[in-house]
Parts: structure tokens; sequence; C-alpha cells
């Protein structure tokens, strides 16, 4: 199983080092614009020419964390990865209180968003003085779209919320190139239905076949370990993750309507927008991107650490290379993962949201596999062999269906995600019911009795 297992967990953890190299790249650019007008005279966005571009961040980071990984080994990376959880979580709150602080607190910044008025305009009820560093009104609110298709109360009246209404809004959205005039429209969807916020929950459980968490896990001396990071964990998740949602809420009332290629360096541009002292953005930005290496570092570790354990080492057996080979072995593996990722970042879709949708979406779709090898004593070879082959089918169907990374939603708001997991957890059940159970011996092997 590991040989079929290991391509499909490789092939999922690309898009992951995706978003971090793509990620970074899109939240220094617009922090760092007109810093370098004579290195970087050309940008993509003019308003962002002068900026460190997006391939030169991307390959900085690349060289950074291989660099202390490749040093440090697992001890390295896992102190550094403390020092950058501390940095990104303290900076992340800073970002917020200043972000929130200049929009008027957050009683205010709770208004600042965009919204829909009996016209079925899109409006935004505030613009940032930048001439000023302040928030003031439009008066009257600026039209920056209008909606294609969405329903309307009996009083004509659409949603003044979009972004939290459950139903789901189609606007066509303009935004205009100050230099050259330019007017580009796009199309976007405001709003989650209820099916879509159900079968969104199928993707946190993605958290369960990430092969990184598998490695760090693992290195726990007895399951007393995990009790503070079990307790701990999802309070961090809330400090990192609501902090962000609600500056990205925030930023459609500030910022120019952006297409969806461009979306992914908001933070960024909130950043440069709204905090006007240059030391602290910095500070601010170092924060981001110690959160994206954090994750960098582990994907790298687990790459090579599979590769020589369950590729290499078990298919030439234990003993037969020294260490030293097969630290060279599992480097030369690493480089050519993150030489082909940052390669791919300069060619791949943009929208950093929707690969990691995707990514999530794969892991979630194995989740039964694993959820049934540790509770299941019925579970087969043959099982889990059909559990692995539906998921990953399944989900390159759909990946294939989308343009290969784009948005894709099924029926009245599915989740792709939902669909994958039912059927590969349908594929484990029935084919290991078909199939002949695990010997007495093996049972015991792996559900051991408690009482001895």
């Amino acid at each position: 199983i590991g040989y079929v297992l290991f391509p499909i967990l490789a092939m999922l953890v690309v898009p992951y080092l995706l978003i971090g190299i793509i990620g970074a790249g899109k939240t220094v650019l617009p922090v760092t614009a007109g810093a370098f007008p004579d290195l970087f005279p050309n940008a993509a966005t003019p308003q962002w020419a002068g900026g460190i571009p997006v391939w030169l961040t991307g390959l900085v980071i690349c060289g950074v964390v291989m660099t202390y990984v490749f040093l440090g080994g697992s001890r390295g990376a896992a102190w550094a990865n403390t020092f950058q959880t501390i940095v990104f979580m303290v900076m992340g709150l800073v970002a917020f209180v200043f972000i929130a602080n200049s929009l008027g607190g957050l009683t205010n910044a709770s208004k600042v968003a965009i919204q829909i008025n009996d016209q079925g305009e899109v409006v935004q009820p505030y613009r940032w003085d930048t001439a000023n560093n302040q928030l003031v009104v439009n008066d009257p609110p600026k039209v920056v779209g209008r909606i294609i298709e969405g329903e309307s109360d009996t009083a004509g009246s659409y949603s003044p919320r979009p972004l939290l209404s459950r139903q789901v809004t189609t606007v066509e959205l303009e935004n205009v190139n100050k230099k050259t005039g330019e007017v580009k429209t796009f199309t976007r969807e405001y709003g989650m239905s209820t099916w879509m916020f159900l079968t969104y929950l199928f993707i946190p459980l993605s958290v369960g076949m990430f092969p990184h968490l598998f490695q760090h896990w693992l290195t726990a001396k007895s399951a007393r370990a995990f009790k503070l990071t079990v307790f701990a964990h999802p309070l961090c998740i809330l400090i990192v993750w609501v902090p962000c949602v609600l500056i990205g809420i925030w930023a459609t009332g500030i910022l120019p309507p952006l297409d969806p290629t461009k979306v992914s360096g908001v933070l960024g541009q909130m950043v440069a927008r709204l905090v006007s002292s240059p030391i602290l953005s910095g500070f601010l930005i170092a924060g981001i991107l110690a959160a994206i290496m954090s994750s960098l570092d582990s994907q790298f570790l687990c790459l090579g650490t599979m590769f020589t354990n369950d590729i290499v080492i078990h298919k030439l057996g234990s003993g037969k290379l020294s260490d030293r080979q097969v630290i060279l072995i599992a480097r030369g593996f690493v480089v050519g993962i993150v030489t082909l990722t940052y390669l791919l970042s300069l060619v791949a879709p943009q929208n950093v949201f929707d690969l990691a949708v995707w990514c999530f979406s794969g892991f979630g779709a194995l989740f039964p596999l694993v959820f049934a090898a540790v509770f299941w004593k019925r579970v087969t070879k043959a099982g889990a062999y059909a559990c692995i082959s539906a998921a990953t089918l399944s989900w390159f169907y759909f990946f294939a269906k989308s343009g290969f990374g784009s948005e894709l939603i099924l029926g009245p708001g599915i989740m792709p995600v939902a669909v994958c997991f039912l059927i590969s957890t349908a594929a484990l059940i029935i084919v290991s019911l078909m199939t002949r159970p695990p010997s007495e011996e093996t049972i015991k092997k792996f559900f051991p009795d408690k009482a001895s």
C-alpha cells in the first residue's frame, strides 16, 4: 500500500507547497511596491511596480527553508516552527488590531464591507483616503458592480450584506485601471448556501491525512504528549484564522474589486494601505512569511522521509545504505520536488484559495482509509486499495472538470470533496465486507487486548 499511497500523497503535497510559495509572493509584492523602481520597474499590476516580484520571493522562501531544514534536520525545523508560530500569531493579532483601529474600531469596521442596495447595485459605502490616512464615507456610496443572479425578498430588496448571506448572489464587478482608464469586468459569487456550508465541513478532515502531521505526532513518546496539543490547537486556529477572515471581509469595502487571480494578495494590500509605518509593515509581513515557512519546512521533511523510508529503504532493505547515503537521497528528492513546485508556481493558477480547496479535498477523500485503519477491525487490504483508487479517481475527475484548479460547485452548492469522501468510504466498506477478513493474529497485533 505504501507504494500506491506515496505518489498520491506526494502529488497532493505539491499544491500544498504551491499555496505557500505563491501566497508569499502575493503578500510581499503590494507591500514593497515602489521600493525598488529601478530594479523592478515592470509589474502585471501597474500600482505594484517597483515591488519585489512574486518569482523572487518564492525563490528566496524555498532557498531559506531548504537551508535550515538541511542544516538543522527535524529537530532544527521543530525549533524553527516554535519561534515561527509565536511570531505569526503575535504579528497576526497586531495586524488585526492596527487595521481594525484604522477603520474606526470593530463596530465601525463591520460596516465597511461591500453591500448591495435596493436597486441591485454592489456598492462600497466607505473608502480609504490615502492622502490623510483615514476612512471616509462615500456619499453617495460608490457603485462597483451589479447583481446578475440572486433572490430578493417579497419587497424586492436584496440582502444588504451578501458576504454573510445564506443565499448565493452572482454579481458582475468592475475594476478601472487608474493609469489607462481600462474597465475590466468579471463575475463573483457572494454568500454561502446551506449545502455548501455543510459539505465544506468535509475539508477539515484532510488534517487526518496530512503526512507531515503523522511524522510530527509519531515522534511523541506517549499519548500524554498530545494533551496540550488537543486543547490548544483549536484556540490557536481561532487566533490565526478569525482575524484573517475579518480582514478579508473588510477588504471588500476598501480595495477595488479584485478578479480571482489577485485575491491572494488581499492581506498584503490591506497592510500596505492601512498601516503607515514601514517598520511595522515589515514586522507584520515577517509574521505572514513565518506562517508560510512553518508549513513548508514540515512538507520538505515529510517528503524526504517518505521517499527514503517507504520507497528506497523498503525496496533495498534495512542496513543496505549508510546514514549519509540516506540523507543525500532524501535531500536530492526534496530538491527535485521543490524545484518542480517552484517552476509550477510560475505558471500555475494564481488563486491560492482554490488550490488549497483542491489540495485539502484530496486529503479529505483519503480520510476514511486512516480512520478505518485505526478503528475498524474488519478492514482489509483489498478494501484499502479500493478506497485509495476510488478517492484518487473521483478527485481527479472533478479536478479535471474544474479546469485543473478552478472553483467547482455541484448542484445546489455541494463541494466535490463530499462526493469523493462518500465514494471512497463506500468502496472501502463494500470491498472489505466482500473479501476475507484479517486473521485473528493480525487483529491482535494492531488491536491488543486492553486487559493484557
